[in-house]
């Protein structure tokens, strides 16, 4: 089923930068969209048809950004982040876990930072 929803372009894409996604990237942890329709979603103006899990995916991968850049404003360090193992993951690099666990790996980093957010051990 099909939702109609008004996202803006720019949040999509300023999610995706900060966290250093690709297009092809971003497709992947939203849940296997493919790479033409994250580039529509970006460059589309008004209101986008998707699916709700796709709202919520993009929701997900907003805050991540959001929280991302709150904790770490050095891109560096939000790239180190990414790519290194967390217990909370079973061990796994948070951007693994979002490229490899599609849709919900989102939602699984989005558990840790808010963790680290609030000062419990992640």
């Amino acid at each position: 089923m099909s939702v109609a929803i008004a996202i803006r372009p720019t949040k999509l894409r300023k999610a995706r930068a900060a966290l250093g996604l690709t297009q092809s990237e971003a497709a992947r942890a939203l849940g296997g969209v493919r790479p033409e329709t994250v580039s529509r979603w970006e460059h589309k103006q008004g209101s986008v048809r998707m699916r709700a899990l796709h709202v919520q995916t993009i929701k997900y991968l907003n805050e991540i950004a959001e929280l991302m850049i709150d904790l770490m404003p050095d891109r560096s360090a939000r790239r180190e982040f990414l790519g290194r193992p967390h217990a909370q993951l079973g061990n796994r690099s948070p951007l693994d876990v979002m490229l490899n666990d599609p849709p919900y790996g989102l939602r699984e980093v989005w558990r840790l930072l808010l963790r680290v957010a609030h000062g419990i051990p992640a």
